[in-house]
């Protein structure tokens, strides 16, 4: 496989995937719920313009693969299975040729697929030109072994997911997001699984199917996959032509997610050092990367530090909160715009949320959508030099208790918060058709107060908050729990408790729910 790097430099990079990168994996999960993301067109059209802002290179690249016939995305059955993708050349064609068999449930697919096989077609064209001796020739410049090539098509993913808030709306833009760092996350932990079995089995000719189906599940369990198929290597065509193959997807998704923690904090420099490893036509793995300024992917601090980096990532920079907590893709998803004060870092889940958090909360969250500034001309006494506030208040989103005073440390009642995200998705265009549902089965529906009945009565219709069991309720549910009553039926009595506070955690739920139901977008620019 033409590498440069040896079995003790594999055995180390596993031990570090076992210690910093399998625990990621219960925090993502295994499931990639499809998305619509549009048809075949819409998708070309997506990534051409997104690519054209990357690099005019890579745009000229994707027009020649797609202007003259170089791409098939299929969608029949009977061709090939689906889910398929792979990019070759040909010596009758001369140049790259992509194929894509696309899943009709799931046009995300499609998407990542195409970028992930596009990373390869631009290595391949712009590796330079075939002699007499035809494709072979070309094949051999873009070279390299496995490693390297799917760094080629696993970088340009991360690379790209940078571009999904400028493509989908935020919901969509985040679930994707989420996809492609599991899939790393995934191809690493898998690959290292393969690697560390076969390494065992080709050692060891005489095992028994029983024997290595056991050694697969205790391997992978090693890795955090307790629950994985025993004989689900069986279902990896590589396990039988290409002994010792698998572990490039390891190593190749590693350096991908380096390049990513690199664009994190310096995205054109990242940028640049992929660039500049898909035009090299000498070297190997280690080799090439090095040349091209990317780090040691065989280092354990370099594995430690893309584990902090996902880690980072999933909890939206905080340090306060769990993986297992309920509110944590909440605070993830509203971690680019929720007000945090001066603790960025610290989200304070239980803390009452407070009128200037919704209210800065809100006005971040309009600049990071529409990319203008959120300004106004209201002043009140107690919320001077807060931007975020008077543009609320000029909107009409948000009102003072009286021209003077706002309440900015008063906490946020049940009703006031449905009031404003109301008003604010009504600012923004937001469909609001699920106003008119009756919610009179609440026993305190009529303890609402009069200018908060509309919001109110759209909140809990459209999903953005819930009701909250009664005490009684509560006291039933643990006697259940408690097995004081076996076998009671229970259903809790709910109420809306529109007086009630709110905790910052459930503020950033209701944002999180509100921008799910408005189909909020990023502006371009």
């Amino acid at each position: 496989y033409e590498r440069d790097f040896t079995q003790a430099d594999v055995k180390a990079f596993r031990e570090s995937v076992k210690n910093y990168i399998s625990p990621l994996l219960p925090m993502f999960g295994y499931e990639i719920s499809g998305i619509d993301v549009g048809t075949n067109d819409e998708i070309l059209k997506m990534v051409g313009r997104e690519l054209d802002t990357m690099s005019p290179e890579l745009k000229e690249s994707f027009d020649f693969m797609v202007n003259n016939g170089f791409l098939d995305i299929c969608e029949n059955e009977d061709r090939i299975t689906p889910g398929t993708g792979y990019t070759m050349t040909t010596l009758e064609m001369i140049v790259p040729f992509t194929f894509i068999s696309a899943i009709d449930y799931d046009t995300s697919y499609t998407l990542s697929t195409l970028i992930h096989e596009f990373g390869h077609y631009n290595a391949v064209l712009r590796s330079g030109y075939p002699d007499e001796e035809g494709a072979a020739q070309l094949t051999d410049a873009a070279g390299a072994g496995v490693d390297v090539q799917e760094v080629y098509s696993q970088g340009l993913e991360m690379l790209f997911t940078d571009k999904y808030r400028d493509m989908f709306n935020m919901t969509d833009s985040s679930d994707l997001y989420m996809s492609r760092l599991t899939s790393m996350l995934c191809a690493i932990v898998e690959g290292c699984i393969l690697d560390e079995w076969q390494d065992i089995i080709y050692r060891n000719p005489d095992m028994s199917v029983e024997e290595m189906n056991t050694l697969f599940s205790d391997i992978a369990s090693q890795y955090g996959m307790k629950n994985i198929d025993s004989f689900g290597w069986v279902y990896v065509p590589h396990n039988f032509e290409s002994p010792m193959y698998y572990i490039s997807y390891a190593v190749s998704a590693a350096a991908a997610l380096d390049l990513w923690t690199q664009s994190l904090t310096d995205y054109d420099a990242a940028f640049d050092k992929y660039m500049k490893l898909t035009t090299m036509s000498q070297g190997g793995f280690r080799s090439r990367l090095a040349e091209a300024g990317f780090n040691d992917i065989f280092s354990e601090e370099l594995i430690e530090e893309i584990s902090d980096s996902v880690s980072g990532y999933y909890f939206g920079g905080y340090t306060d909160i769990d993986a297992l907590d309920w509110f944590t893709p909440y605070a993830r998803f509203t971690s680019r715009f929720f007000d945090n004060g001066t603790e960025p870092t610290l989200f304070r889940p239980e803390d009452n949320a407070l009128r200037r958090e919704v209210a800065n909360t809100i006005g971040a969250l309009n600049e990071y959508t529409t990319g203008i500034p959120a300004t106004g001309t209201s002043v009140f006494e107690d919320a001077k030099d807060m931007p975020y506030i008077s543009w609320a208040a000029d909107g009409g989103i948000i009102n003072g208790y009286d021209g003077t005073t706002f309440g900015v440390n008063d906490s946020l009642t049940r009703e006031q918060a449905v009031t404003i995200l109301y008003r604010y998705a009504l600012h923004e265009g937001a469909d609001m058709s699920t106003v008119g549902a009756d919610i009179s089965h609440y026993p305190d529906a009529d303890s609402i107060s009069p200018w908060a009945k509309e919001a109110f009565t759209w909140a809990v219709n459209a999903g953005i908050i819930d009701g909250i069991p009664t005490s009684d309720s509560l006291r039933l549910e643990q006697a259940i729990a408690d097995g004081a009553m076996i076998g009671f039926p229970f259903e809790p009595e709910l109420m809306l408790s529109p007086q009630g506070t709110l905790t910052r955690a459930q503020l950033a739920k209701m944002v999180s729910a509100m921008i799910t139901y408005a189909g909020f977008g990023l502006a371009r620019g």
